[in-house]
């Protein structure tokens, strides 16, 4: 997964600020459910993860899914510059409202 996502970065990885920080957990012994991270990946099982960007809602995808969410929100950040974080972005719910 994480090679994935550095992969699909390499070309404006440079404009991401610092502390900008993606946590991928494969659900492994040692969590990292403590650390604060602009976009969290959590293997949930059967091929699926739960992909979360700052405090927004969680979205339960596929594993490309996860990178494509993951890529889309650095190029985001890139866009913004160095100083951009998760939270200055409005997160689109992944489940639409009921009218």
């Amino acid at each position: 997964m994480a090679q994935a996502i550095r992969a699909e970065v390499q070309d404006f990885e440079y404009l991401l600020g610092p502390k900008v920080s993606v946590v991928v957990e494969g659900g492994g012994q040692v969590s990292l459910a403590a650390l604060k991270a602009d976009v969290r990946l959590l293997a949930v099982g059967d091929g699926l993860w739960s992909v979360q960007v700052g405090r927004g809602a969680e979205e339960i995808c596929d594993a490309g899914r996860a990178v494509a969410v993951t890529v889309e929100t650095l190029a985001r950040l890139a866009a913004i510059g160095p100083e951009a974080r998760a939270g200055d972005l409005v997160v689109e719910s992944p489940h639409p409202a009921s009218p």
